[in-house]
């Protein structure tokens, strides 16, 4: 599947359905032209670089960077913010990251139980082992996160530490 798939899916998809004519109108341009550029099987139109970026802003996806990061074999992490920086919210991610290391696991003890592998396993076994990545590599962020936070307060508190009066 190419990224023409992935806009078309997407497109859509936008607006709960309303798709590529409502994308149409909010962008203000040629429906036709529109329809043309996002079918993958038209190769009369093409979605050119600045497209794409307001495409990508407009549907609020992560899905075009994780296509290109596939293509690449590689994987996309979303950096967290330091917002929701709490200790629930690392449990949380410790949590997700077991489950899909779990999930991971199984689909390979599943695949290898018969003592071959086909294509399609392998393809589950790599879709389940990047989204495992990607949740370490979360974790990762979380963790570097708590570092700064823990950088910061330190650096407001005077230097005999905090103040017990």
């Amino acid at each position: 599947m190419g990224i023409e798939h992935v806009l078309h899916r997407l497109a859509i998809r936008y607006k709960s359905g309303a798709g590529i004519r409502a994308m149409a109108d909010d962008l203000g341009v040629n429906y036709q032209v529109l329809v043309n550029k996002l079918n993958p099987n038209t190769h009369t139109h093409h979605v050119y670089v600045e497209d794409l970026d307001e495409l990508v802003t407009m549907l609020d996806t992560d899905d075009v960077a994780k296509y290109f990061a596939a293509q690449r074999n590689m994987v996309c992490v979303k950096s967290p913010g330091f917002d929701d920086l709490s200790d629930n919210a690392l449990l949380d991610l410790f949590i997700d990251l077991e489950s899909r290391k779990a999930q991971w696991l199984e689909r390979m003890k599943d695949a290898l139980s018969d003592g071959k592998i086909t294509r399609g396993e392998l393809t589950e076994i790599r879709c389940d082992y990047s989204e495992f990545i990607a949740a370490t590599a979360e974790v990762m962020a979380r963790i570097e996160l708590y570092l700064q936070a823990s950088e910061a307060r330190a650096a407001r508190l005077p230097l005999g530490g905090p103040d017990r009066s």
